[in-house]
């Protein structure tokens, strides 16, 4: 298993680098099913099955999403649906979420800070961080095509490269794996 993958140039804290040359997954490649399987947010702690479903919208630069879950000691699948639409006041690869029905009231802000492959060249994991929000802390977490945790020398890699993040990266190293099925 490789461990390359496109970090965002501003995690670097180089003076030399530049944000606009970061190429975050295109919105299509976001679309289908991801599961989270590392992840530093409270939330889901007592949660299983934690899956993220994207699908395009009518308007281009919105996505909605579907996270479905299942508490610990139920089989009963839960959802909570947001809207992600492109962020205006970032860098490319940030988003803006807020939720649907009973949690219209929650939005957040999130970025993809690294991506990579697997075995082959699709998309099959991203990094991601969400904002503190009113009823979230800052968290990191781990999306991935497949329902395993990444493999360690990626995690190594990613924990080197965060090295001058120390937010970001005393973050990343407090992730956990929800639990399977």
């Amino acid at each position: 298993m490789t461990s390359a993958f496109v970090l965002r140039p501003s995690l670097l804290a180089l003076p030399t680098s530049d944000p606009s040359t970061f190429q975050p997954p295109s919105t299509n490649d976001l679309l289908g099913d991801w599961w989270i399987v590392q992840t530093s947010l409270p939330y889901w702690r007592d949660k299983r099955n934690v899956k993220i479903t994207y699908t395009q919208l009518a308007n281009d630069n919105s996505v909605q999403d579907d996270a479905s879950y299942q508490l610990l000691d139920s089989d009963q699948t839960k959802m909570i649906r947001g809207i992600n639409t492109l962020s205006q006041r970032d860098q490319p690869g940030a988003w803006d979420w807020r939720g649907t029905g009973w949690v219209k009231i929650v939005s957040n802000h999130w970025k993809i800070l690294a991506y990579g492959p697997g075995g082959g060249e699709e998309l099959e994991w991203l990094l991601i961080h969400t904002e503190k929000s009113f009823f979230t802390p800052a968290a990191l977490h781990v999306y991935s095509r497949v329902k395993t945790a990444l493999p360690r020398p990626v995690k190594d890699a990613l924990v080197d490269a965060l090295v001058d993040c120390r937010d970001l990266r005393t973050l990343f190293e407090s992730v956990y794996e929800p639990q399977p099925a």
